[in-house]
């Protein structure tokens, strides 16, 4: 896959399957906006290891579990980086528990996270 001078927004970036995702669309030439939550540890740290490959990369902290915050991370991406041509939703949410003791309220957030965010980042970019 070639996606040299592409432009590539990645969510959930800072760690796991966002992380790979991002690093592999790094190596295929493309250049990177990186999304996590706010106060994520690693966000920094995967654009540095993209910024090495040679890659532009910018780094946006933003809450997309809600329209607001996914309209606020897409303005923010085209302001840095001017289009996007690529997106890789990869949001999550999930605590681990037991399923008849389950709290609703969280099973509607990961819903939130997985599925809407998805949703509403794929109208918006």
């Amino acid at each position: 896959m070639k996606l040299s001078g592409k432009i590539a927004l990645v969510t959930g970036a800072g760690r796991g399957i966002g992380k790979g995702c991002a690093l592999e669309l790094a190596h295929a030439g493309a250049n990177l906006v990186l999304n996590d939550r706010p106060g994520s540890p690693d966000l920094l740290s995967t654009g540095e290891e993209i910024r090495a490959l040679g890659r532009q990369c910018w780094t946006i902290e933003s809450d997309i579990f809600s329209r607001v915050g996914c309209e606020a991370l897409v303005v923010a991406a085209l302001a840095e980086a001017g289009r996007l041509d690529v997106l890789v939703s990869n949001p999550a949410f999930s605590r681990r528990g037991d399923f008849l003791d389950y709290d609703p309220d969280l099973f509607e957030k990961t819903l939130q996270g997985t599925l809407t965010s998805g949703f509403h980042l794929s109208q918006l970019v």
